[in-house]
């Protein structure tokens, strides 16, 4: 058969079978490909490629598609808008399009007519033997295959309108089937919770090692010694001052009222209403209802122990009231400073004195004193991050053992002109402690003994255990306290024991086929029951469901 025939048989093939429509993705690669085309029930295959695809990358990749077609027996023909692809598949001998629409009857003729005109240069009259035969035998099938392949371009494009219709239809049909054979509902539900409370004696004892179930039978927790060093240097500031000023001083009138006669001994002290003290040298004899003026010299300290000074310049018409009379005597004897007085000048340094050091020692004594269990707690918390424990102090004074090892002073302090000096101390502080989660076991025991029927305990007070001692062995070897174990039970509610099981079907069996008003009504009168909450599913269900296997019972998340 010469080239013409065998071309002219090759479009007729393609066009006188069904073709089937394949949509070819732009990422598919030659071996997915081939193996989904060989799965295709059509000898005629029209494959739709996009523009850049990778089968149309590459000459070799569409003969290869090509050869494995054939060997399959299958015809295949190419629709795309890719010039190059087209221009591939004309090289190969593979029909090419650039639209669906031009599978129709008028592009075989063409190509028909592309075909015997490149066949032009055989002898014409083996043209004029084919020609007839071709025409009188081609065209029905050409026709025919015409219509069918409309019908199937247009079984091919999916009617948006009947796809519309369909989904519609599809949801419909699963709205229907989840609301009268699916539905379902979740009952979250807080159960109501009792405060538990049990008061015991605990033994803390140094001599026994830390046992779980002998704690829990016997009630006896571990006590641990603390015994720990502190050292601390604290500044003081020198109380004792020496006085570098000067005393003021000037003459005051003696005012005597009363009917007899006075005698005033050397230092007798007068006083003002700011405390500056004036002083007698002599002797001073004052008549009865007469006055008398006299020399007189300020205080270095006033009456609350402050150097005077320059305060002791005290203005004319300043009045003194005598310390020494009874309060009845002072408004009848009394002094008065008529010229002021002058010389008083400020000024003084810190002097440190053994004075000083007694105040520093007292002080520091007492500090030690109220630290010394703030300090102790501090080293715990310290002992309890370096070895991941939980060790708390016991209160109570009588197991604090303070023992102050040293006070030690500056060197040479005594006499020196400082302002402040620095005191270092250091202390050895002995407490008892107790691991904090022995005791909560120990506690979490008695409560266990506590709780009520169809309840559990849900929570242990872990803070705030604050024991009471009862007595101490001589050698503070075993210490008897006694603890207040608090704690939270709760109804149980979940099917996981007889109790649950049986409030669990109590539940489902009170609202079922129950609006939600309803049942949240029914269950917030239950005992067992602190707060409901209730949802349904799908959201189109208005009740509860009628099975109860369709209900769901659980606590609050």
């Amino acid at each position: 058969m010469n080239a013409f025939g065998h071309n002219l048989r090759r479009v007729y093939r393609h066009h006188s079978l069904k073709p089937r429509i394949f949509f070819v993705e732009p990422q598919e690669d030659i071996d997915d490909l081939t193996e989904k085309l060989l799965a295709v029930k059509a000898d005629s295959i029209a494959l739709v490629v996009p523009y850049g695809a990778i089968l149309l990358q590459s000459i070799i990749s569409l003969k290869i598609l090509r050869n494995n077609a054939e060997k399959a027996g299958k015809n295949i023909m190419l629709v795309t808008r890719d010039s190059n692809g087209r221009e591939f598949a004309e090289q190969l001998g593979i029909p090419a399009y650039s639209d669906l629409e031009q599978l129709e009857t008028p592009i075989i003729a063409k190509k028909l007519r592309q075909l015997q005109k490149n066949s032009s240069h055989k002898p014409l009259g083996k043209r004029k033997l084919i020609e007839p035969v071709v025409e009188e035998k081609a065209k029905p099938t050409i026709d025919f295959e015409q219509k069918k392949i409309e019908l199937l371009e247009l079984l091919s494009r999916p009617s948006k309108p009947l796809l519309f219709s369909i989904s519609v239809v599809s949801l419909l049909l699963l709205l229907l089937v989840t609301t009268v054979v699916l539905p379902g509902a979740t009952v979250k539900i807080n159960p109501q919770k009792k405060v538990l409370e049990a008061t015991l004696n605990v033994i803390l004892a140094t001599d026994v090692t830390q046992n779980d179930t002998d704690s829990w039978r016997q009630q006896i927790v571990k006590a641990v010694p603390i015994d720990s060093i502190f050292e601390r240097t604290i500044p003081f500031e020198t109380v004792t001052k020496n006085f570098t000023g000067q005393n003021a001083s000037g003459e005051l009138t003696l005012v005597n009222e009363l009917n007899e006669e006075l005698a005033l001994r050397p230092g007798t002290r007068f006083q003002n209403s700011e405390g500056i003290v004036l002083r007698s040298e002599d002797w001073i004899r004052l008549p009865a209802l007469a006055e008398r003026t006299v020399p007189i010299i300020a205080d270095e300290r006033d009456a609350f122990g402050e150097f005077s000074g320059a305060r002791g310049n005290v203005e004319a018409g300043t009045k003194f009231f005598l310390p020494g009379l009874d309060p009845a005597s002072q408004e009848s004897v009394y002094a008065e400073v008529r010229s002021p007085m002058s010389g008083g000048v400020s000024g003084f340094v810190p002097l440190v004195s053994e004075k000083d050091l007694e105040i520093a020692k007292a002080q520091i004594t007492e500090m030690i004193k109220r630290d010394a269990r703030a300090d102790a707690e501090a080293f715990v918390k310290r002992k309890n991050m370096l070895e991941e424990s939980d060790y708390i102090l016991v209160p109570g004074d009588e197991f604090l053992d303070l023992e102050i090892l040293e006070i030690t002073f500056p060197e040479n302090i005594v006499g020196k002109n400082v302002p402040n000096f620095s005191v270092r101390s250091r202390v050895r502080v002995r407490l008892i402690a107790f691991s904090q989660s022995e005791m909560l076991s120990v506690l979490e025991g008695a409560l266990l003994k506590s709780v009520d029927p169809g309840m559990e305990l849900v929570l242990v007070e872990s803070n705030g255990i604050s024991p009471e001692v009862l007595e101490i062995s001589p050698k503070k070897t075993r210490i008897k306290i006694t603890v207040t174990a608090r704690g939270l039970e709760a109804f149980v509610i979940e099917p996981r024991t007889v109790e649950g099981i049986q409030f669990v079907n109590r539940v489902k069996r009170a609202v079922v086929g129950k609006s939600v008003p309803e049942a949240k009504k029914i269950l917030e009168n239950f005992e067992e029951v602190s707060e409901v909450q209730i949802s349904l599913w799908p959201p189109l269900v208005w009740k509860i469901p009628s099975l109860p296997e369709n209900i769901s019972v659980r606590l609050f998340e």
